[in-house]
């Protein structure tokens, strides 16, 4: 017996050595408390019976009176208490501070919040956000210099675009959209991408350390894919969110900031209504959001030309258009205060095109190495490539030309100016030949 009482000291002095970090931190307190509350209700709906090992309280004392029982009682016991230090060694009140971000943005029934929204070289646009559970948003903005309110429901897929100074409703339906497909909606995109990551094995959210932001210190996540990149910065004390920056592929650079969140405040649910006013002249008609295919751009390059009067895009991405319907604007209703619906209809059916077919350039993988070459080139020029990628696995390339031909080459077109679709980075910048 001596040598087990031996056996057991060792034992014991060998776990007072362990380096963990035991000190229990208040942060930590009311995360635990609600995952423990939540397993304790779920347990209790689903009426699972365990049946545990039927021994009388004299058989577990006579087991803990044997000191081989005893000692690895004790060290299961040890390694229960110590597993999340010992499983996330200094990196435990990161993910706590994660998962109370996420959960504040996600699990929001209301929020309001600042937007801006910069597309390189051009001035900043400020936009006033509105969030209204489950799928309801709200923006405020200034659109082609005149105020307008966009209103959409991201489960019915219905927007109304309205624009107080003509008096004019746009109302769309999109059709078409994959299940699986995100939403288009900053605020939609951003809900899904962190629903996800809660959940994940392997978080693409990651610390990129703290800094200060109006006066707070601020911690940061950061997560980078083909479409872009999102970077969440939030109070480590009080688990609200400060600040989402979002850069998104493509060239040149735009860039998405939402801050001043305000989450579960009280909002009128008339904010959201999306009936338009009866004096405002409705335009109605549809939005097909099915995954765009490469005809679909060589279509939208076809339209632009025929609008521009021949030229191509000088960019490839979202905003570019917006700049080429402040011309169509001019040119088509001139000193004309409301366009007529019939106009109306006709703009929004020219526009349509264009948005599909860049969709299908900007949300190629980075691996399509894909690059656009049109600014400044006219419409029909032969010979001249304005945009080449490689398709899934292939080692060829899909090239467009100006005269909207397309042909497979074996290597990518050497073009001086050429700019790289490139996957955002807050450090990196398009690639250019």
């Amino acid at each position: 017996m001596s040598e087990l009482h031996q056996q057991e000291s060792e034992f014991s002095r060998l776990l007072q050595q362990l380096s963990f970090d035991d000190v229990p931190r208040p942060e930590h307190g009311e995360v635990l408390r609600e995952q423990v509350l939540a397993m304790f209700d779920q347990t209790r709906a689903s009426q699972a019976t365990v049946q545990l090992p039927q021994r009388p309280v004299h058989t577990w004392r006579e087991v803990m009176r044997r000191p081989i029982p005893r000692l690895i009682a004790m060290a299961v016991a040890c390694l229960a208490i110590a597993a999340p230090w010992l499983l996330f060694p200094g990196n435990h009140s990161t993910v706590f501070a994660f998962h109370n971000f996420a959960a504040a943005l996600v699990e929001a029934k209301t929020a309001r919040f600042q937007m801006e929204v910069t597309r390189e070289g051009f001035p900043s646009q400020q936009v006033k956000g509105y969030y209204l559970a489950p799928a309801k948003f709200r923006g405020e903005m200034s659109f082609l210099g005149v105020g307008a309110v966009s209103i959409s429901d991201d489960l019915t897929g219905k927007i109304v675009m309205l624009m107080p100074l003509v008096k004019t409703a746009t109302v769309m339906t999109s059709k078409g959209r994959p299940k699986d497909q995100p939403s288009n909606d900053p605020f939609f995109r951003l809900q899904d991408l962190l629903s996800k990551s809660r959940g994940a094995t392997d978080n693409p959210f990651q610390p990129i350390g703290d800094k200060e932001i109006d006066g707070k210190r601020a911690t940061g996540f950061r997560s980078e894919s083909a479409i872009g990149q999102f970077t969440l910065w939030g109070d480590p004390e009080t688990g609200h969110p400060i600040r989402v920056e979002a850069t998104w592929s493509g060239t040149p650079r735009i860039e998405v900031v939402m801050s001043q969140f305000e989450i579960n405040v009280d909002l009128d649910e008339s904010l959201f209504d999306m009936t338009p006013p009866a004096d405002y002249k409705v335009v109605a008609g549809e939005i097909d959001v099915s995954q765009p295919e490469e005809p679909d751009l060589v279509n939208a390059f076809k339209v632009w030309g025929d609008i521009s009067g021949g030229e191509f895009p000088g960019s490839l991405d979202f905003l570019a258009p917006i700049s080429l319907m402040g011309k169509y604007w001019k040119a088509r209703f001139k000193d004309q205060q409301t366009p007529t619906t019939e106009e109306m209809q006709q703009y929004q059916k020219e526009f349509a095109p264009i948005q599909r077919g860049f969709r299908f350039a900007l949300e190629l993988p980075e691996s399509a190495d894909a690059y656009y070459a049109g600014k400044g080139v006219k419409q029909g020029t032969v010979d001249k490539p304005i945009f080449w990628y490689r398709s899934g696995r292939s080692t060829k390339y899909r090239v467009i030309f100006a005269d909207l031909s397309v042909k497979e080459a074996d290597a990518a077109p050497d073009v001086s100016g050429a700019k790289r679709l490139f996957k955002a980075s807050k450090t990196s910048t398009p690639t250019e030949k």
